[in-house]
């Protein structure tokens, strides 16, 4: 009897010990369970949270961010965004947990990076490594186009001195040719180039109000942004959606109101389209100056007709001695003014070849006289307008850039689309989310859930 009564007291052990084993597995797995829905809820409603995006920011411009205000007029700040989203949240998983929105990243962030990083990502599906061998010939043509000026900045100095040695000097009779030359170059540069057959925009805008000039608010936290492999391609990417996304003077549908000249903008940030078409014109007219002054300096044949030409100007203003310096100012004002008509050429959607020949040069040496009465030539080669852009766009400042963009972006929602309410530091494209849920037995649990656009 003894034996069977201590089998019996082991095995009631053994299973008592087997029960709260089974006890406290299920308990865990309870716990564990009630984790997880905490989880899959709170992302549920974060990602609820993020799919009510902008709308008119994403069929525009392609750009995924919340509007943090929620179309509200009037102040706001980040404290206020992160209420307003934290309550949202509170909507989608049913007030089931608290929660607390500690960090958040804003559209306008780091002069812009996240709109910089959602453009790499979107450029990157769309183009691949395709717009890279193009950017490449745009950025080996602009080195070769610095190097030109390098080369070229001692001869300019010197020929700027002779030429304004040599216009002040008076004939016996009439009036010194260099005069009207310099009377003609010193005017209006648009004057010169602008379509005549055109109306040119007289739009302005306030820039204080505008992202990159006002005080704007910041967001907090660290959030990892979109790196390239090579900052070519990363400008090759961001020249593409400049292309896709904004208007520049050639551009056949440009919008009304605000800035009409948009990639314009983007190179000067001036207050009117004129301005910013103006330091434009000019940018690309240095740009074309130094390779043509290159190319005529080999033209044996026009750097005789120059010397001929010197010769003449000489002798009429009784400084014989000059004559190879005057040769010299010959051949730079007719490589500038065939820079202008290059300009004028683009403006009326011709081409224009980086380097020149003899084919493609234009300008005739008496054509410098009437260089605005030029006629644009046919040109069926070489680059288009938005190409030689491009070219500046590889010398711009990313920062710069994306607040630029960001500008056009604000501005075109509130004046072309209704967007009154839109402000580029209320749109929120990243958050980390801290949330507290009660578990089965009374436990206390507390989690961080993170979210991005992608």
């Amino acid at each position: 009897m003894r034996v069977k009564g201590s089998v019996t007291v082991f095995l009631s052990l053994l299973i008592s010990l087997f029960l709260v084993l089974v006890q406290c597995l299920t308990f865990g797995l309870t716990i564990q369970n009630g984790k997880n829905y905490r989880k899959a809820d709170t992302l549920r409603a974060v990602e609820c949270v993020f799919a009510e995006y902008q709308k008119n920011l994403w069929d525009n411009y392609g750009i995924l961010a919340i509007d943090g205000n929620y179309e509200k007029q009037g102040q706001y700040t980040v404290e206020t965004l992160k209420k307003n989203v934290r309550e949202r949240i509170g909507f989608y998983d049913g007030g089931m947990l608290s929660h607390q929105v500690s960090d958040i990243r804003l559209l306008s962030d780091e002069s812009g990076a996240p709109l910089r990083s959602q453009i790499l990502r979107s450029m990157e599906k769309k183009y691949g490594v395709g717009v890279l061998e193009e950017t490449k010939e745009k950025e080996n043509a602009l080195e070769q186009s610095e190097k030109d000026k390098a080369n070229a900045a001692d001869d300019l100095d010197r020929i700027k001195e002779q030429f304004e040695t040599v216009q002040g000097k008076e004939p016996e009779e009439g009036e010194n040719p260099l005069k009207k030359l310099a009377s003609i170059f010193s005017g209006s540069l648009l004057g010169l180039v602008f379509p005549k057959d055109q109306s040119l925009s007289a739009n302005t805008v306030d820039l204080r109000d505008l992202p990159s000039a006002r005080n704007r608010l910041s967001g907090n936290g660290l959030f990892a942004e979109v790196e390239m492999s090579s900052e070519l391609l990363e400008k090759a990417y961001i020249g593409a959606y400049i292309r896709d996304h904004f208007h520049s003077v050639t551009s056949k549908d440009k919008g009304t109101g605000g800035i009409e000249y948009e990639v314009e903008y983007l190179l000067a940030g001036k207050e009117s389209d004129e301005k910013n078409l103006e330091s434009t014109v000019g940018e690309l007219v240095l740009l074309r100056f130094f390779p043509n002054y290159i190319y005529i300096q080999q033209d044996e044949a026009k750097k005789a007709e120059a010397k001929a030409a010197a010769t003449a100007l000489c002798i009429l203003l009784l400084i014989p001695e000059m004559t190879d310096a005057l040769s010299q100012v010959l051949l730079a004002v007719w490589s500038y003014a065939e820079a202008v008509l290059d300009i004028k050429t683009l403006l009326a959607g011709g081409r224009v070849p980086f380097e020149k020949s003899q084919a493609t040069w234009k300008l005739s040496l008496s054509g410098i006289w009437n260089i605005g009465d030029s006629q644009v030539g046919d040109q069926g080669e070489g680059w288009v307008y938005e190409d030689y852009l491009q070219l500046l766009f590889l010398k711009e400042k990313s920062g710069v850039l994306n607040m630029r963009m960001l500008d056009l972006i604000e501005l075109n929602l509130k004046e072309r689309m209704g967007c009154t309410f839109f402000r580029a530091d209320a749109c929120i494209c990243a958050m980390k989310v801290k949330s507290t849920g009660i578990l089965p037995g009374d436990i206390t649990y507390r989690f961080e859930t993170q979210y991005a656009y992608e």
